[in-house]
């Protein structure tokens, strides 16, 4: 069983490896059912962690929503499964060279109407 990430545990990871978090891109297409994300549901401050249950991949396209075990009880409220938007998720855990490492999402398959601005990212990190 994976250890919950905690608000603070969020605050390291934008602060530590920010520039090699955003130069490794994962294409939003290449996200798994299983995978660990960080996304922006519940807004950017603080961003909480969740559980991919559905795949993103939808035919030829991409899904505008997909269902996350949302982890809200980082942030004092419940934790619960359900549809969050695509553009909300920030980053994914993901091995690299044998050690799990957090990669930001490239989202630029995704409507660029609604698509997730990366300064709303680096805000975030401005933040904390």
């Amino acid at each position: 069983m994976t250890k919950q990430a905690t608000t603070k545990d969020i605050e390291n990871l934008l602060n530590e490896d920010y520039k090699e978090t955003m130069t490794n891109k994962i294409k939003f297409s290449e996200l798994v059912k299983g995978d660990k994300i960080i996304h922006s549901h519940m807004g950017t401050k603080p961003a909480v962690s969740g559980i991919i249950k559905e795949s993103p991949k939808q035919g030829r396209g991409v899904k505008k929503t997909i269902l996350v075990d949302v982890k809200g009880s980082e942030v004092g409220m419940f934790d619960e499964i359900g549809s969050i938007y695509s553009n909300e998720i920030m980053l994914v855990l993901r091995e690299h060279n044998g050690v799990n490492k957090w990669h930001a999402v490239d989202q630029n398959e995704l409507n660029p109407m609604t698509c997730f601005p990366n300064f709303m990212l680096e805000q975030a990190k401005a933040n904390h």
